[in-house]
């Protein structure tokens, strides 16, 4: 089954903004610097794509963070879920992403 590309949607006015709910959740648990991982330049497009665009570069990137840790992080990256619905995937970014990108001091 062929599904829409998620490069060509369009944001729309009352979208979900992934990359800013990232950043409250990094300030809420603590982050020393919750936005410094927006101005990597793999980020720049997230920031105002459609909230499938930005779900697929923000996984992209943690991915490549997560994998370059001196320790495991396979469970952190399979949590960087490519489906579901946004709450979900900020529930589970929350709970099982975020506490490992504090603990590895990743884009500090």
């Amino acid at each position: 089954m062929i599904t829409s590309n998620v490069f060509y949607e369009v944001r729309q006015p009352g979208d979900i903004n992934l990359v800013t709910e990232i950043v409250k959740i990094f300030e809420k648990i603590g982050h020393p610097n919750p936005m410094n991982w927006i101005n990597d330049p793999m980020m720049r497009e997230a920031i105002d794509a459609h909230p499938k665009l930005q779900r697929f570069l923000i996984n992209r990137f943690w991915r490549v963070q997560l994998g370059l840790c001196s320790e495991s992080t396979t469970r952190e990256r399979f949590s960087l879920v490519d489906t579901g619905t946004f709450n979900e995937y900020l529930s589970i970014f929350e709970a099982a992403v975020a506490p490992s990108i504090i603990k590895y001091k990743l884009t500090f």
